[in-house]
């Protein structure tokens, strides 16, 4: 999954957010993949002044997503399909309604199977959801996915910041730091990191360092780019 795990139906105005990537390379300890841990840490321009929910997406790339707020509340995100009985409920409802609009096809009716139908789709694409309290400004999200291999052998993570119910306000700011492996060392002729505009779709060369024997990608901006890195060993 490209996009950070966020409902795009919720709208939240961020001031500044800082990600940071550690990538684990369990391809060299018999996986067949890596593993990116994600951290975002967002701050909003105004405190929350109602609790939102905060929806993911059904994903077999997401794992052991955790928020927090800044008063320490974690909400651990369960993966076990919990909404799969409302999901039932709502499909049943919308049978009834489909039926009652093909007995009167009026406006209200089809208005209402829409609204229906839109609430069943939201209901599967998402399967589980938490809120987020009100008086929260500060979010700290965390998740870890895996980086497959493409087929010319390069291993690749691509990461949408910041998180894609989240808006970016004239003078906010995102850092992004990726930290690659470094037992096994990658040289710097091995790793490319870039972002992409998604106004213009230009794409620009992520800063590269390195602490002692690990190679550090680093970006600064004030749009809400994508994030590819790609590597080999």
């Amino acid at each position: 999954m490209e996009l950070t795990p966020i409902s795009p139906t919720i709208n939240l105005p961020i001031k500044s957010e800082s990600v940071n990537i550690d990538i684990a390379p369990t391809s060299q300890y018999g996986k067949d993949y890596d593993v990116a841990r994600i951290t975002s840490i967002i701050v909003l321009q105004e405190p929350l002044e109602t609790s939102q929910k905060f929806l993911l997406p059904k994903s077999e790339e997401l794992w052991s997503p955790k928020l927090t707020t800044e008063d320490g509340t974690q909400l651990q995100f369960s993966l076990d399909g919990t909404n799969s009985g409302a999901l039932e409920q709502l499909k049943q409802t919308l049978k009834e309604q489909s039926d009652k609009f093909l007995e009167d096809p009026s406006i209200d009716n089809r208005t209402l199977l829409t609204d229906l139908q839109n609430q069943v789709y939201q209901l599967s694409q998402y399967t589980t959801e938490e809120e987020v309290p009100a008086g929260t400004q500060l979010i700290k999200f965390s998740f870890a996915k895996p980086i497959k291999k493409n087929d010319v052998g390069e291993y690749v993570l691509k990461n949408l910041v910041p998180m894609a119910s989240f808006s970016m306000q004239n003078g906010s700011k995102v850092h992004a730091l990726i930290a690659m492996p470094f037992d096994p060392f990658i040289s710097s002729d091995n790793v490319e990191g870039t972002w992409t505009n998604p106004d213009t779709n230009e794409s620009s060369i992520m800063s590269e360092t390195h602490l002692d024997s690990r190679t550090v990608l680093s970006a600064f901006w004030q749009k809400d780019p994508m994030l590819t890195i790609k590597y080999k060993y």
